[in-house]
């Protein structure tokens, strides 16, 4: 089932952005601050850091199957709990898929 059109995750301002690129299997990923957390079953540290304009960036950044995964979610700081947990229900909901051959 897929969340993409699922109205819980619609009221959440922001702009998540995705990128991805081929690595060495011995790399090895570190951020200062970053704590591990799980998406999908998968080990990715996790940072949330504020910048200069009021913003505040929550990133998630793995390796998986040779492939470097940089998962940054840009918002407003979350006021209310309705807010965080929403972000929260949406970026745990993530599912790996495997690309077709």
């Amino acid at each position: 089932m897929s969340n993409e059109t699922d109205a819980t995750f619609s009221a959440i301002p922001g702009v998540l952005l995705i990128s991805a690129k081929a690595v060495s299997p011995t790399t090895n990923v570190r951020v200062p601050g970053a704590r591990l957390v799980l998406l999908d079953g998968v080990r990715t540290l996790k940072s949330v850091a504020p910048d200069y304009k009021g913003d505040y960036y929550v990133q998630w950044i793995t390796i998986r199957d040779g492939i470097e995964y940089i998962v940054t979610f840009e918002t407003k700081p979350p006021d209310d709990l309705t807010l965080s947990n929403a972000l929260t229900a949406m970026i745990t909901s993530w599912q790996w898929k495997t690309a077709a051959a």
